[in-house]
């Protein structure tokens, strides 16, 4: 039996931890994403940034040509009547491609500025497109690996039943870090990239092929209950990665500890009612 304790933590070498696993055998490990990769990640960011801060120049711009007063025929006017509220730069490019087959007397100059956009926009969005790709079939192919190479060697692999999404960023595993020490945008986008739900999946499907019980187990206060005497620890495991049990003194990784809960609760059964996928699914075609 193997558990696996889902989660993403950024580590202090930059890597991200994203699931960490035991076995009834004692073994102990974890999957992580690289920080080349997280830095390949940050890049689609900057790239997608970058395009942003541009569009909002070039509607700027457009906007203080046609509040100068300037005649526009009608369908000009009419399409961009709504273009302070306009967030997408396909919708600006658009208008551009259009107004290059309805060029007009006047419109030399800002027309000119627009298209210089248009041309940058394209080639960034090309690049932006092209490095998520690659980022992202880069992440299928450790999940893919990590599936074949652990789930495949075990004959029941026990994960936690939990709702995707009410995954959140936790901090760093060095000391003193708080979860309000990242940027939104950067929780968002290191969540985006961890994509827990791939990971399930890939597990899962793998467990199916090579005909492993599946089991996902609603395993309450996994992180904070003492694997090695049972004590519920009241701390806060968004902060704590590391934590010194107050009643027996036992150190434990939180997401070490909470995949031993899961393998021990599955062990002792106490959550008989949990089934795998594959019980459920023989129950409903045996039932009339």
């Amino acid at each position: 039996t193997i558990a696996i304790d889902v989660g993403w933590r950024k580590m202090t070498n930059g890597d991200m931890r994203v699931a960490t696993w035991v076995d009834d055998a004692g073994a102990v490990g974890a999957l992580r994403v690289p920080a080349r990769l997280l830095e390949r990640w940050a890049k689609v960011h900057d790239l997608r940034s970058i395009r942003d801060r541009a569009f909002n120049e070039a509607r700027g711009v457009l906007r203080e040509w046609l509040a100068s007063g300037v005649a526009v025929p009608p369908w000009l006017a009419d399409a961009t009547r709504t273009l302070h509220a306009w967030r997408s730069p396909s919708r600006l490019a658009s208008l551009v491609i259009r107004w290059r087959a309805e060029r007009f007397a006047g419109d030399d100059g800002i027309f000119g500025r627009l298209e210089t956009w248009r041309r940058q926009d394209r080639h960034l969005l090309s690049w932006e497109s092209h490095q998520r790709e690659n980022v992202l079939r880069a992440r299928r192919e450790i999940y893919r690996v990590f599936a074949a190479t652990h789930v495949a060697r075990y004959r029941r692999v026990v994960v936690e039943r939990l709702d995707l999404r009410d995954f959140a960023e936790l901090p760093d595993v060095a000391a003193g870090d708080a979860p309000d020490s990242y940027p939104t945008a950067n929780s968002r986008g290191r969540r985006f990239l961890a994509a827990q739900s791939e990971l399930l999946g890939a597990m899962a499907a793998f467990s199916q092929k090579v005909g492993a019980e599946w089991i996902e187990t609603v395993a309450a206060w996994t992180t904070q209950h003492c694997h090695a005497c049972g004590s519920r620890e009241p701390f806060d495991a968004a902060v704590e990665a590391m934590h010194v049990c107050s009643v027996c003194r036992v150190e434990w990784d939180q997401d070490v500890n909470a995949a031993r809960n899961l393998l021990r609760a599955v062990q002792r059964c106490e959550h008989p009612a949990d089934r795998s996928r594959g019980e459920v699914a023989d129950e409903r075609e045996e039932s009339p």
